[in-house]
């Protein structure tokens, strides 16, 4: 992929601030990914999934602008435009190698940093994603560890590991939780400490009773 002086620029200049990844590791709290979920889920994807995550709170973003009356419907079709247009740089770059690599993450990231600035602009409210840039990091954390989670309940099921019964629990508990994450995150363009810690904390407890629903030795 070719990058231009203007874009490496802007890599250089978010890099300070953790919105995208180094060349060895993507910039999400270190307590959010656990050992489990980088071992299941390969880095390609990890990049791919925490892009669909951005853009999912993008239009959610652009949808609650729209009903605030804070967009003009102009601004709406602007916006939606430039959106579409960093899926197909991603869709590209995905398709490729059924996944993204750090580059093209970056690069991505630079055009989704772009639009977020200019949706902040129009429809911020002081606490947007701007005034706290962990507040993207922490949404990718979560979404990367439901992901992880939802893996390892499947795998559970068809292993004979779970119970339907289990399985049926756990999976609705799972989304429970991202329930209050969409709530949170559509509210202010991702997650703030408090709202993280709380994700967090139930997140921690689930993946637990996965593990030891998963581990204990049913009969069979």
């Amino acid at each position: 992929m070719h990058f231009n002086k203007l874009t490496m620029t802007s890599i250089a200049a978010l890099a300070a601030t953790g919105l995208i990844a180094s060349a060895a590791v993507a910039q999400t709290p270190q307590a959010a990914t656990s050992a489990s979920a980088t071992a299941s889920v390969p880095q390609k994807v990890q990049y791919d999934q925490a892009v669909n995550a951005q853009v999912n709170a993008l239009r959610a973003r652009i949808s609650a602008g729209e009903k605030a009356g804070k967009l003009t419907p102009a601004e709406i079709a602007d916006f939606n435009t430039q959106l579409d247009a960093v899926l197909a740089v991603k869709h590209t770059d995905a398709g490729t190698d059924n996944g993204l690599n750090t580059a093209e993450y970056n690069d991505v990231k630079v055009r989704l940093a772009t639009l977020t600035k200019a949706i902040d602009a129009k429809v911020g409210d002081g606490t947007t994603s701007l005034s706290d840039p962990g507040k993207l990091q922490r949404e990718e954390a979560v979404t990367l560890e439901v992901n992880d989670i939802r893996t390892r309940i499947d795998a559970g099921t068809k292993a004979n590991k779970l119970t339907a019964g289990e399985a049926k629990n756990l999976t609705g508990r799972l989304e429970n939780i991202v329930g209050s994450k969409r709530k949170f995150a559509t509210s202010d363009m991702g997650l703030n400490q408090n709202e993280y810690t709380n994700i967090k904390w139930r997140l921690d407890i689930l993946s637990k009773d996965v593990d030891t629903q998963t581990n204990d030795n049913k009969p069979g």
